[in-house]
């Protein structure tokens, strides 16, 4: 069945209307968010279905920056009050539609956490009757939360989306990648970064930052050529692609997200150890990079004005 933008966001802004002017603390987004809630919708299936076909018998999906739950604050004028449900109900909606065995939420944030596990609650009966909570955890807890959870025949896709630039660490990273069972999708600010290496001086602490991003200083070297913004970003992005696929048997495809027009805010970089998910996320690729930042907000007006005129 062809993958339907149009249905996808449809079905989202639907399912969780009710959480509109819920009074709880909201999560910051914009139309550009909404794509990332889109591959959710994509690749969540494929993963069940792939890994069902290796002995995997267990399947969770683990968000460790979840979020509220809804992101507010459409520059757009028009979407000024709208709401858009974030990846961990929209993580929550697919797990308990497809089978998944349960969901992994955690945060730093406690006003998230709280808000997240109300707005779970409340969507119970669309949820299909599936409890799902969320707990306070730092990343590296986290991390260390999920690696313990994947044992025999237990497979994991595992969103990692910190709000903004965070210096996630490739230590930590590496012991995800290098899991079998594991599949990833990584939120590469590249606008913040390339900002970060482009700013950062000898010694300071965004080098050491940066360093433990990387997980070595071979970063430096792109910085030291002095490459215009444009150019700084797609070599860091590629770099960091290096890195995954020299250090582990797992394939990366990275998927564009844009502000408007060329202007690129991050990369979504989708991990896995299979050729068939490699499969599925080189044709998730295509899809996405249809899916405009334009072509979404074009599409979320439209339902809006569909809905309008229902009540006139």
């Amino acid at each position: 069945m062809e993958f339907s933008i149009s249905d996808s966001i449809k079905r989202a802004r639907e399912t969780f209307a009710h959480l509109k002017d819920d009074g709880l603390t909201t999560s910051i987004g914009d139309i550009w968010s909404i794509k990332k809630m889109l591959l959710l919708d994509y690749y969540m299936p494929s993963f069940i279905q792939i890994v069902s076909k290796n002995n995997f018998n267990k399947f969770y999906f683990a968000d460790p920056f979840c979020g509220s739950g809804i992101f507010t604050d459409f520059k757009d004028k028009e979407l000024k009050n709208e709401i858009f449900p974030g990846s961990s109900l929209i993580g929550a909606l697919n797990a308990s539609e497809l089978g998944y065995t349960n969901c992994i939420f955690s945060e730093s944030n406690s006003s998230n956490i709280e808000a997240l596990n109300s707005r779970l609650a409340k969507c119970k009966t669309r949820l299909h009757g599936k409890e799902y909570t969320s707990q306070k955890l730092e990343f590296e807890k986290a991390v260390e939360k999920i690696l313990k959870m994947r044992q025999y025949q237990v497979a994991i896709l595992v969103l990692i989306d910190p709000d903004g630039y965070v210096p996630i660490k490739w230590k930590l990273m590496e012991k995800l990648i290098k899991e079998v069972g594991i599949d990833i999708i990584f939120n590469f600010y590249t606008q913040g970064i390339a900002h970060n290496v482009s700013t950062s001086k000898k010694k300071s602490e965004h080098e050491e930052n940066l360093n433990d991003f990387f997980g070595d200083d071979g970063w430096k070297e792109i910085r030291d050529n002095r490459l215009n913004a444009n150019n700084l970003g797609p070599k860091l992005l590629k770099y960091y692609l290096d890195k995954i696929q020299s250090n582990s048997t797992k394939f990366a495809v990275d998927v564009g997200v844009y502000k408007q027009g060329d202007s690129k805010l991050y990369d979504l970089i989708l991990i896995t150890r299979s050729k068939g998910g490699a499969n599925v996320m080189n044709k998730a690729k295509e899809v996405m990079n249809n899916a405009t930042t334009e072509v979404i907000k074009r599409e979320f007006k439209a339902q809006l004005g569909s809905q309008s005129r229902l009540f006139e």
